[in-house]
């Protein structure tokens, strides 16, 4: 089995996030389905490689269903460094969805605002999949011999008419 693949990237974004403020629990629709946000993280060890040793991270455990009933993961964070904050967002490409964690509102009652964004550039892409049968030769085979067959029999065909 072959899979190729060919983006093209020539198109500007246009959309922009839409934020949305939330806490534990809560419900966030888009256009294909609805995202639940569950917990927070700190620091944690499955996504250690997009932060920093020197950095406290802060990550957002999201499931994302879609309208279909797919269940994908989507953990958005920032990562804080002396006073800096870097924002590392997550996407569904399956959904066009890119989520990202902007800030914490209101740290007593746990409210966050995350930004969502549908962007249809994400999948302007052409897959080609291409399927190899193991007894295809025998095939071709066999349409060889019975083409080969059909003009024998019009041969003789033609040879007995002109007798």
């Amino acid at each position: 089995m072959y899979i190729t693949s060919f983006k093209e990237d020539n198109k500007k974004d246009t959309t922009h996030f839409r934020n949305e403020v939330l806490k534990a629990g809560d419900t966030v629709y888009y256009g294909n389905g609805f995202m639940i946000f569950n917990k927070i993280l700190l620091n944690p060890t499955e996504q250690k490689q997009k932060f920093a040793d020197d950095e406290t991270a802060m990550f957002l455990d999201i499931q994302v269903i879609s309208k279909e009933g797919n269940r994908y993961a989507v953990m958005p964070g920032i990562a804080v460094k002396n006073q800096s904050l870097r924002i590392i967002p997550d996407t569904v490409v399956a959904q066009n969805l890119i989520v990202q964690f902007n800030k914490v509102v209101d740290q007593k009652l746990g409210k966050l605002e995350i930004g969502v964004k549908e962007s249809k550039s994400l999948t302007t892409l052409l897959t080609l999949k291409v399927l190899e049968f193991p007894m295809i030769k025998f095939l071709w085979l066999g349409v060889v011999v019975m083409f080969i067959g059909f003009i024998m029999s019009v041969r003789q065909r033609i040879r007995n008419l002109k007798d």
